[in-house]
């Protein structure tokens, strides 16, 4: 290998003293190593060009790939097998009355006539359906769409109806738990003697309980713009979730308080209303109504704990309280009348009104801004 080497080490020298000795050659290498370079950087341009494009073409070919279900799940945020919950802060004091709850509702709309039950109007259904889906969806509730997946879910229900009730735990939990539904809403339309009857009914999933149940009687499908939405909000107003948040349960204020707090899944055209009922006394005293948020929080900042001087310490009761239109009509009559003998809202029928919560709060005889602790 010697000579190997001692013959490459004589090709550089000669390389070298050619390059310097003769101008010719020097140049004709140059103009070589110019000519290169003046390619050079378009092709190092072209190829990385031409690299981007095909890492991004293989990017969305993956997301394809994942979006499709073939592809190995998403990694999600949130706890870890293993990790404590309990270290997580509870702050929403909205009611547990049902496990599902803590995520959101979600509703499936199904007609239960069957094949067999009475025809009605062609546009009946169409009407009714995309009436309490709008109803259902305002109050913040999610919809299980698509006719097909619909259409799939009445077949199967009404497969197991052969042998067991529309309402079987079993079935409703099976197909529950399948489409990711937590409630449905089951209507169907009888023949009357001048019209037609809409019955629904709110079924929550998990247990075949039927939550609430609603009727209306309508002449013909132009009077189901009013009725569906009546019948919607009965539903809703079943499952309405309201909390005081502020001020807290015990505390002590003065006569002017700030009231705040969530609402979830509340009826379209039913208000809200604040109400006082003060210790000893048996009549409430409706305050104002108050609007809910996007956000589902609201907020009440005028609302006055009795008499504007005490001569001592005195409790107060104070509810939200959601009310249908036509008996907010009754405690609009009455705030506008000055009258100052109460209405005793605890006697009117769960239809029309819902006492939703409350926070019991001691008014101070001595005035102070806000709460406080007791």
């Amino acid at each position: 290998m010697l000579w190997l080497w001692v013959a490459s080490t004589a090709a550089l020298f000669a390389a070298l003293i050619v390059y310097f000795i003769f101008e010719d050659v020097r140049e004709t290498i140059l103009e070589t190593i110019a000519d290169s370079l003046y390619w050079l950087i378009p092709s190092a341009i072209a190829i990385c060009c031409v690299f981007a494009i095909v890492q991004t073409l293989a990017a969305r070919k993956e997301r394809v790939v994942l979006a499709g279900g073939d592809g190995p799940p998403p990694i999600l945020q949130g706890n870890l097998p293993g990790e404590s919950r309990a270290a997580v802060p509870v702050i929403d004091n909205t009611p547990r009355t049902e496990p599902e709850r803590q995520a959101e509702l979600r509703v499936v709309i199904i007609d239960a006539s069957g094949e067999n039950g009475e025809a009605y109007p062609a546009d009946f259904k169409k009407r009714v359906e995309a009436s309490l889906s709008q109803h259902f969806r305002t109050a913040g509730i999610g919809l299980l769409a698509g006719d097909q997946l619909r259409a799939r879910l009445v077949k199967e229900l009404h497969r197991n109806q052969e042998a067991h009730s529309l309402y079987d735990p079993a079935t409703l939990q099976a197909v529950g738990a399948f489409q990711g539904a937590t409630h449905g809403v089951f209507w169907n339309i009888s023949k009357l003697d001048t019209g037609w009857q809409l019955d629904c009914k709110l079924v929550r999933f998990k247990s075949a309980e039927v939550i609430a149940s609603a009727t209306a009687s309508v002449a013909d499908s132009a009077a189901l713009s009013v009725s569906v939405p009546n019948v919607g909000d009965a539903l809703l107003s079943e499952i309405a979730e309201v909390a005081i948040q502020t001020p807290v349960e015990g505390s002590v204020c003065g006569r002017r308080i700030v009231v705040q707090g969530k609402a979830k899944y509340v009826p379209r055209n039913w208000t809200l209303w604040l109400s006082l009922l003060p210790d000893r006394v048996s009549a409430h005293f409706p305050q104002r109504p108050v609007t809910v948020e996007r956000n589902a929080e609201w907020t009440a900042s005028d609302v006055y704990l009795g008499e504007e001087i005490v001569k001592q310490q005195q409790r107060f009761r104070v509810f939200a309280v959601l009310v249908d239109d036509s008996h907010s009509q009754i405690i609009k009559n009455y705030i506008a009348s000055g009258s100052n003998v109460g209405l005793d809202i605890a006697s009117w029928p769960r239809e029309h009104c819902k006492i939703i919560s409350r926070v019991t709060v001691t008014r101070s005889e001595v005035e102070r801004p806000g709460c406080g602790a007791q």
